[in-house]
């Protein structure tokens, strides 16, 4: 995929909620439409602040993973699938569909679940036993998002 395919791809169907809201809502057709989003929005986040520091670390993947099962009320196979399908968009999409998961979120959940999730990022951004500038700053911005 080419840099301005991506565009295109965005500009499509996907482009009211992003590839990754799309995928997740496939897999689950049985699910409402507005929790598969909230759990995309929430994978998604999580994996952008991981690989804000250009590396997702297995800790990361394993937080991630842990993340989801807590939060998302999914098995076991189902969170590390979901977190491999979210990595690898994260990888190729970056930051350009960030703006979807935060909009979703901040529509869906009350203040007090969006702070936890700020906590829950920070969490993730720590796990490898520091915390960089890179990730605090895409924390500060999914903050922003999340109003």
């Amino acid at each position: 995929m080419g840099f301005w395919d991506l565009f295109k791809a965005s500009a499509g169907n996907e482009g009211k909620q992003g590839q990754l809201i799309s995928k997740i809502q496939s897999l689950f057709p049985e699910s409402k439409d507005s929790d598969s989003a909230n759990l995309a929005s929430i994978a998604g986040l999580l994996c952008r602040v991981a690989i804000a520091d250009g590396n997702v670390s297995n800790k990361e993947k394993e937080h991630i993973q842990a993340s989801l099962l807590h939060w998302c009320d999914l098995d076991h196979y189902t969170a590390q699938n979901l977190t491999q399908i979210a990595v690898d968009y994260a990888k190729s999409l970056g930051d350009l569909e960030d703006h979807f998961y935060t909009a979703q979120l901040a529509k869906e959940l009350p203040k007090k679940e969006r702070q936890k999730l700020l906590c829950v990022l920070f969490e993730l951004a720590a796990v490898d036993s520091s915390v960089t500038h890179k990730e605090v700053e895409e924390i500060r911005y999914i903050a922003d998002g999340l109003l």
